[in-house]
């Protein structure tokens, strides 16, 4: 049963990441440092650098969550967010 279990949620895995729409998604508010990571398919480790919370960082905190943490709002974080994915992708690109 557990076999089957672990098969399932990588099936599952697999075909949401395989899918175009769920790469380099842009941030919003629900999401959490590792949807991102995986989306943009960065090292979670740069993540968290980024966003300036603790590696690993507590799980399944939001950017929501990850703002109010750091006494910011939201936006401001989505923002600065913003400013390191599309640097990030520039220096992959080269």
């Amino acid at each position: 049963m557990f076999a089957l279990v672990f098969v399932v949620r990588t099936l599952f895995f697999v075909v949401y990441w395989s899918d175009p729409a769920h790469r380099n998604q842009a941030p919003e508010v629900w999401m959490t440092p590792r949807y991102i990571a995986h989306s943009w398919q960065i090292p979670p480790e740069a993540l968290a650098e980024a966003l300036q919370i603790p590696d690993p960082p507590p799980r399944h905190a939001t950017l929501a969550e990850i703002a109010r943490l750091r006494g910011m709002t939201t936006e401001a974080l989505i923002a600065e967010l913003t400013v390191f994915l599309a640097r990030h992708r520039q220096a992959t690109h080269e």
